[in-house]
């Protein structure tokens, strides 16, 4: 569930529940790590809305919903399989962009069809993010040898 499905439930009329805005917190721990101190009246929000619905209430108020809708944009709120998605959607978008240029799509016109397939991007996304990391984790490693 990412910030936009959040924010559809805020418009919903049935509002919002604990276990929704405990998905939302769990979400955002994850999300946003190093920029909880400057979001922190969102956090705060959050908190104290869980604290609510926490007795089986569900908040109905428009004005509570539209603050937390802006507080799941701010927070920027998305499960970890939305991010590798995008993180592959532009490699793949990369790699068509080369792939026309070059004219790879006349000789191995299946090579689009995996450029659009979900899973292909997927994977794409998985193998960009674990190079980021290794490559980041190198360059500790490299910098820690010379010092």
């Amino acid at each position: 569930m990412n910030a936009g499905m959040f924010t559809e439930k805020c418009a919903n009329s049935n509002g919002l529940g604990f276990e929704d805005l405990s998905n939302a917190l769990r979400l955002a721990r994850r999300c946003c790590q190093g920029r909880r101190r400057s979001l922190n009246i969102h956090w705060r929000l959050l908190e104290a809305c869980l604290a609510y619905t926490r007795r089986n209430l569900r908040i109905l108020g428009a004005s509570i919903l539209q603050r937390l809708a802006v507080a799941f944009r701010e927070l920027g709120i998305t499960k970890p399989q939305s991010r590798i998605l995008s993180y592959g959607e532009a490699k793949a978008l990369e790699m068509q962009v080369q792939f026309k240029r070059r004219g790879v799509f006349k000789w191995a016109p299946r090579v689009e069809d995996w450029l659009n397939d979900i899973g292909y991007r997927l994977w794409l996304g998985t193998v960009e993010i674990s190079l980021m990391k290794s490559l980041v984790i190198y360059k500790g490693a490299d910098t820690n040898a010379t010092g």
